[in-house]
């Protein structure tokens, strides 16, 4: 899942706007009506091992516990520091983070 990069201004920037400075402020693409709803959906949830953040997703608002620890399970970060070993425990807090401990 791509990672956008959101200013206030209301742009989307590529990843190098932050070393390229303001020009690419001023070259940004304006988001408009069409998109903003779809940015306003979506909300990050912290994924964690052993209480250590591993990765970080965009999911929808009004996901249930049970398809946040799903994607926690199936994100590939995270899944490397499993290391093939069941989880003893999945923790979620609804809007926030996903611990999973080993």
């Amino acid at each position: 899942m791509p990672r956008l990069h959101q200013a206030n201004s209301g742009s989307v920037l590529p990843p190098t706007a932050f070393v390229a400075g303001h020009h690419h402020l001023e070259a940004g693409i304006s988001l408009g009506d069409k998109f903003s709803g779809i940015l306003d959906e979506l909300i990050p949830i912290v994924i964690q091992v052993n209480g250590k953040k591993r990765d970080e997703l965009q999911v929808p608002k009004d996901a249930d516990n049970a398809t946040l620890e799903q994607l926690a399970l199936e994100s590939e970060r995270a899944s490397r520091f499993l290391e093939g070993r069941d989880p003893k425990r999945v923790i979620v807090v609804p809007g926030r983070l996903v611990n999973i401990v080993v």
